[in-house]
């Protein structure tokens, strides 16, 4: 979606019984909401996130049960300016003309950042491996993100950062949920092809389309995967 000049997308992914449905609504309600406010600053668009994130967040707590949650991580694009907020693991990423990249979002995984296991379990929440829990057992494998109502430790604030595509060198963005990431970064060799592309690629579409027909090669499926280019 745009306004007035300024390019917004959003990356969500559903977990539990009604994650389908937080991730449509995370993905649908966030850019409704910022389309409805001033976006012509640094300062108005962190002060956008922030408030279109906790209206997103009441509408899925209203639209799903007690244990279902999405991640969001949304990108806002004013010319060199980019603005990301996010929630969970989804991630946007810079890539160089190399095809090096760069993650512009703090994961919220309670294995890699010991700032958020502290936090969740400071705020009551019970650590089972990998996930954030309650003391039913309910939960989930990130400390952000929307839902989750009875989980103690798992907000919906979002870490906000403002970055310029000319000193971070990008050619584009690509923002995915954490299952395309997590392939990634566990095959060097599809990490290598992918680099490939980009550096061959001239539009966002064609690295786009370039990506998908990797994944086929490699027998990766997007039918769970969230993946756009900027």
């Amino acid at each position: 979606r745009e306004k007035d000049g300024v390019l917004i997308g959003c990356g969500a992914d559903g977990h539990g019984e009604d994650g389908e449905l937080a991730g449509k609504r995370a993905a649908y309600v966030t850019p409704f909401l910022l389309k409805g406010r001033d976006l012509s600053s640094d300062t108005d668009r962190i002060e956008a996130m922030e408030w279109a994130y906790e209206g997103a967040g009441d509408n899925v707590d209203m639209s799903v049960n007690d244990y279902a949650g999405t991640t969001l991580t949304t990108a806002m694009v004013d010319g060199d300016t980019v603005t990301v907020g996010n929630v969970g693991d989804s991630e946007l990423r810079s890539f160089n003309n190399e095809g090096d990249n760069i993650s512009l979002v703090g994961v919220h995984d309670i294995q890699t950042n010991r700032f958020e296991r502290e936090r969740a379990v400071g705020q009551g929440a019970v650590m089972h491996k990998s996930y954030v829990m309650n003391t039913d057992g309910k939960g989930a494998a990130v400390s952000r993100a929307f839902g989750h109502r009875d989980v103690p430790g798992i907000v919906e604030k979002p870490d906000i950062n403002v970055y310029s595509k000319q000193q971070l060198g990008t050619k584009f963005m690509v923002l995915a949920s954490d299952g395309f990431w997590e392939r990634i970064d566990s095959s060097p060799n599809l990490k290598r092809d992918v680099a490939q592309l980009c550096t061959t690629s001239d539009t966002a579409e064609e690295f786009l389309k370039q990506i998908q027909f990797i994944l086929k090669i490699y027998q990766i499926y997007w039918d769970n995967i969230t993946i756009a280019v900027f």
